[in-house]
């Protein structure tokens, strides 16, 4: 009876061994079929990103060419700069000019006119007299004798040198009393002229400079008055252009071309 228990024992222990062999079999087969199936599909999956990377166009940091900057073109002027003084403020008029200044002149050209205008009641434009570029320009009243020195006509022109420049032609008719009462302007010319001729230079400095007084020098062999500031930087310059011409000038350069 114990031999019979035995064999039936151990029967049944083959019998479960073999079926849980079995059961790993089956377990290792599917784990290779998994295993397969997700090689299979990573190497499709590869191929298909190969393929669609190797069709797209990427640009390469090296091949991208850096877009060319064009300067625009300069732009030169030969007409003249007419500036309406009619109703205007006089920081309009300093505005308007240094508008001008900026432009270029055809290097073709020694100077460019700047016109002065002034509108009559019929809405017609003309060149404005002395007297009213004066009263529009000039944070004083001109001394007498200058006033009544000078006459109704005069020139305003912007000078092509390494930096446009400015010059006043005025036509005077008793040379030797307009000379004398540019003499007593000297007191408020810097006021009156440097905005224009210089329209960064800064405003509180111009008391000091014109107290400081204008020197006697020579430019092309002609006698001038000149004003610098305190960095020898040249100011105001004028002299007599003809016996009854009076050059008032921006700058020692705008003063040679000028006075030809």
């Amino acid at each position: 009876m114990f031999f019979v228990f035995f064999l039936y024992t151990g029967a049944m222990k083959h019998a479960s061994v073999k079926k849980i062999k079995k059961q790993h079999r089956n377990e290792d087969s599917l784990g290779g079929v998994i295993t397969l199936l997700s090689l299979t599909f990573a190497f499709i999956l590869g191929v298909g990103m190969y393929a669609f990377i190797g069709g797209a166009v990427i640009p390469s940091p090296t091949a991208t060419s850096t877009p060319k900057i064009v300067p625009p073109p300069i732009v030169y002027e030969r007409g003249p700069e007419n500036i309406v003084i009619t109703d205007s403020p006089r920081e309009q008029i300093i505005a308007d000019v240094s508008i001008a200044l900026i432009k270029k002149i055809a290097p073709e050209l020694p100077t460019r006119p700047m016109n002065f205008l002034v509108i009559n009641k019929n809405s017609e434009q003309r060149h404005a007299t002395a007297r009213e570029f004066f009263v529009s320009i000039a944070t004083k009243p001109l001394p007498p004798s200058l006033a009544l020195a000078l006459g109704n006509t005069f020139d305003a022109v912007l000078t092509n040198s390494t930096s446009t420049g400015i010059a006043f032609m005025f036509q005077a008719n008793d040379a030797p009393a307009a000379f004398a009462g540019a003499l007593e302007w000297e007191k408020n010319m810097g006021a009156d002229m440097i905005p224009l001729f210089h329209p960064i230079f800064p405003r509180k400095n111009i008391f000091a400079i014109s107290e400081r007084g204008f020197i006697d020098e020579r430019i092309e062999a002609g006698d001038v008055r000149t004003l610098y500031d305190n960095d020898g930087r040249l100011l105001i310059t004028y002299g007599w252009r003809s016996d009854r011409t009076l050059l008032v000038a921006s700058s020692r350069e705008a003063f040679r071309i000028a006075i030809k």
